[in-house]
């Protein structure tokens, strides 16, 4: 099979979310054919397999478990064949995952996993997405649906030509704010291309996603990303 993998930011899978609330809609207790949602103890949720990583007796038997950094080469106007790129186990464990000074922060909150993007006059919250394959913008009139020319494609975006914007991002308590610059090109023109990896693909998020700015692959091309796990607990 073909797989898509997602790296989240918490230990357990939805953490006090799902420990708490018992309307959480991602956990259920089933007797015969009825279901509901329960909570589950953090323990007892999903795990992050990497958050479970032992000690490494040869670097001083620290863990390359407190995040991983995702290193993804940027790709060309109209795209690539193909990128490879690195998933590195550990936050300043050892001397080659140590983050730059530079690096610009943006803390999530607790429950979801999110932090903040403006864009536009609207602040929306938003996630970064290891498991999508485009950006999920909010509805612009400057970005239609590509079902006005296919409706085999509907749900992804199509302008005429490739539009150019920013967006500014803050994490949670206050942090200072980066932007991000992006591109969102014409779905249909750019998966007829032949090229398999694009840096200018996007979907309306109001689509599956309502309200929400999710930062996918395009988000990583060219830089190092870093995602550090949260208990959330």
């Amino acid at each position: 099979f073909n797989g898509i993998l997602g790296i989240g930011v918490f230990v357990s899978d939805c953490g006090d979310y799902c420990a708490n609330d018992n309307t959480n809609q991602v956990y259920f207790k089933c007797a015969g054919a009825s279901c509901n949602a329960t909570t589950v103890a953090h323990d007892n949720q999903v795990q992050n397999p990497i958050a479970h990583f032992a000690g490494d007796p040869d670097n001083g038997n620290r863990a390359d478990n407190n995040g991983v950094a995702v290193v993804i080469p940027s790709v060309p106007a109209g795209g690539a064949p193909s990128r490879t790129g690195y998933l590195v186990f550990g936050i300043s464990t050892r001397s080659n995952n140590v983050p730059s000074t530079s690096s610009q922060n943006y803390p999530v909150d607790a429950t979801f996993g999110e932090f903040k993007t403006q864009f536009g006059d609207n602040t929306y919250n938003s996630f970064i997405d290891t498991g999508s394959n485009a950006l999920g913008i909010p509805p612009t009139r400057s970005l239609p649906d590509c079902s006005a020319t296919d409706g085999n494609y509907a749900g992804w975006l199509c302008p005429s030509s490739t539009q150019s914007f920013s967006a500014q991002n803050s994490g949670t308590g206050g942090y200072p704010t980066g932007t991000v610059n992006f591109k969102v090109g014409n779905f249909i023109s750019l998966f007829g291309s032949g090229n398999g990896v694009f840096s200018e693909t996007a979907y309306a998020s109001s689509k599956n996603i309502a309200g929400l700015f999710d930062w996918g692959w395009p988000f990583y091309f060219g830089k190092t990303l870093i995602q550090q796990f949260k208990n959330s607990s």
